[in-house]
């Protein structure tokens, strides 16, 4: 991680939508693993303001202070890249791969000041998780270069970094997520069947369903039920705690 930046807010599952979004616009052959460095050298990118120009340049290691940096110009993208890191990415290594598709992140969907993976991490805790350019390049790297529906059939995340050429780090982050969400589909399934169930049971009836007023974080529709000590989404399912002061 370099030097972060404050980026338009986008929460995971917006940043997600764009990572396969950029992919179709790819339409790599094969799909999986992605031929990160191929992608890079087809000159073009769909930023999240129009389609521009993309100029993938490679540097010796001396020339560059960073693994990778992202340049913004007015209709135009430049990733620059230490040469050792576009020739293990060619190899196959999924560090190299992930700092190459982060680079395409911030390609993507950010610009304005360069935007770099560095060699030196760089820690910054004023900035929220949801508007750090950093983190945000990250999730979509790994998003880019990982199928959900094939990584959520592997048993671990030795098994993900194998099939898609991913560091073992984005690996596990993405196999805690995807049985996190099938946690959260499976509890959802049992509260509704619970709702149900208090429902049809023997108590004064009410004036119908209230819902709460604020909206799901992750479907956005206003059907969120109070189920207990638990928030119920009738729409997507989603479980969440009570709302805090402050939450997006």
């Amino acid at each position: 991680m370099g030097q972060d930046f404050i980026a338009a807010k986008l929460s995971d599952d917006d940043i997600r939508r764009i990572a396969k979004k950029t992919l179709a616009y790819y339409r790599p052959r094969p799909a999986y693993p992605i031929r990160i460095v191929d992608i890079l050298q087809r000159e073009s990118v769909p930023t999240v303001k129009g389609e521009m120009k993309l100029h993938y340049h490679i540097v010796p290691d001396n020339e560059l202070d960073e693994y990778a940096i992202t340049d913004f110009q007015d209709n135009l993208r430049i990733i620059t890249a230490r040469r050792s890191i576009h020739n293990a990415a060619g190899f196959g290594d999924g560090h190299a791969r992930m700092t190459l598709a982060h680079e395409l992140g911030h390609a993507v969907m950010h610009a304005g000041a360069p935007k770099a993976r560095s060699v030196v991490p760089v820690k910054t805790n004023f900035i929220r998780p949801y508007e750090s350019a950093e983190r945000q390049a990250t999730v979509f790297g790994s998003a880019f270069l990982i199928e959900d529906i094939r990584a959520a059939q592997l048993e671990n995340p030795d098994e993900i970094a194998v099939e898609f050429c991913v560091s073992i780090e984005a690996a596990r982050i993405c196999f805690e997520r995807l049985h996190q969400e099938a946690r959260r589909r499976e509890m959802g399934q049992q509260m509704k069947a619970l709702a149900a169930e208090l429902a049809s049971a023997n108590k004064p009836e009410k004036s119908g369903q209230h819902y709460l007023e604020s909206a799901c974080p992750r479907c956005s529709k206003q059907t969120m039920l109070e189920i207990g000590i638990k928030f119920l989404c009738t729409t997507c399912d989603y479980v969440c705690d009570p709302f805090q002061d402050g939450d997006p």
